[in-house]
């Protein structure tokens, strides 16, 4: 409330008196409520693009961490491809860094190396530049931000096979006082976790996990763009038990299906903002939506255009997990070319991202695709 508070009274300043270099700050701070709060992209990103110009126009060093955090990592990455909006982020990790924004440097060094695994970011470069800010958070005592470092880099170490992802799904979450103060903290690690409960077939964890974030994120008071991401790989979750039949009831059949849905329908509105961002997920839900319904041909199209959409953005880690939940359902229905197709277009994006370990549980467990 505070924090709006100052946000308003920023805008209004500036608009009763006249623009200085901070007001780049309150700018970007509205056009992120405007988005996240109001669910508002449009109006939202034009906020960000008035405080980018702004800050431009000042030259505003200072200030620059704070308002490319907010401008490139919680309005654009609504309406511009993740990989036009990560980059600044770390530009602005170097600079916080030099002109002693600490806290903003940190932030900025987290979502950059977060939306990093989106855009297909060697595991082997991202890992080292993980190490680089957790020793930056480490000097700076950081708690928050190394916290959510620390899990994040043991994820990306099960990728690799570097920690068994079983440790990482078992090892409770650490420094509960911290987490308990910080209402964003938990959701993420727990989302984070059921990314890799999700990749490597831990469905029932992967439920739970992603539950439990999304269940915690929608309570925020605006939604940011981990939001997005949580729903989706819930509801990629839920829709790959109920096809698979892995679900303990008709009540909580329904239940899945209806949040595929709501999935769905959110997707559609994302999707028509940025589409090179989010309409690979909504054909990827469409087409998990058309298996359950036993609409094979469907489901195969819309797996074809969400796997030629992952492929074309570099979505490696998008694309090794569709690929392989459409080669699952299409090796049950008895159609093995194309199950083998997806098979093998799945171990190649994991091989060219880097996870080994997911690449060696794919030869195991979909040799009998990968061998013909």
């Amino acid at each position: 409330i505070l924090t709006s508070f100052i946000c308003l009274r920023m805008v209004s300043i500036s608009l009763e008196h006249g623009l200085c270099a901070i007001s780049a700050v309150g700018f970007g701070q509205y056009g992120m409520f405007v988005s996240g709060f109001s669910r508002d992209l449009q109006l939202g990103y034009q906020y960000g693009k008035l405080s980018i110009t702004i800050l431009n126009m000042y030259n505003a060093k200072e200030w620059l961490p704070r308002v490319y955090f907010m401008v490139y990592g919680c309005i654009y990455v609504w309406k511009e491809h993740l990989s036009e909006c990560y980059r600044p982020l770390l530009d602005a990790h170097h600079l916080g860094m030099q002109t002693g924004d600490v806290e903003y440097a940190l932030l900025s060094a987290n979502l950059f190396s977060f939306l990093s695994m989106f855009v297909g970011t060697p595991l082997t470069v991202l890992i080292g530049q993980v190490a680089e800010f957790t020793t930056a958070m480490k000097v700076h005592r950081h708690k928050i931000a190394l916290m959510m470092m620390l899990d994040f880099s043991n994820l990306l170490h099960s990728f690799v096979g570097l920690i068994d992802h079983q440790v990482l799904l078992q090892n409770e979450i650490l420094d509960h006082e911290l987490v308990g103060r910080d209402d964003y903290l938990e959701p993420i690690l727990r989302f984070e976790r059921a990314i890799a409960a999700l990749v490597f077939n831990q469905f029932d964890i992967a439920k739970e996990m992603a539950r439990t974030g999304w269940a915690r994120l929608s309570k925020l008071f605006f939604e940011p763009f981990d939001f997005s991401l949580c729903f989706y790989f819930l509801a990629m979750t839920q829709s790959i038990l109920v096809r698979e039949k892995k679900v303990s009831s008709r009540v909580e059949r329904m239940r899945a299906v209806a949040f595929v849905r709501k999935a769905i329908k959110r997707f559609t509105v994302w999707a028509a903002e940025n589409p090179r961002t989010f309409s690979s997920k909504l054909l990827q839900l469409e087409g998990e939506m058309a298996a359950i319904q036993g609409k094979i041909n469907v489901a195969h199209h819309k797996y074809i255009c969400a796997h030629a959409v992952c492929w074309k953005e570099n979505a490696l880690l998008e694309a090794g997990l569709n690929s392989e939940s459409a080669a699952r359902y299409m090796s049950s229905c008895g159609r093995r070319d194309e199950a083998r197709h997806f098979a093998k277009s799945s171990l190649q994006a994991y091989q060219k991202w880097g996870a080994t370990a997911k690449v060696k549980q794919l030869n195991q467990q979909l040799a009998h695709l990968l061998s013909e």
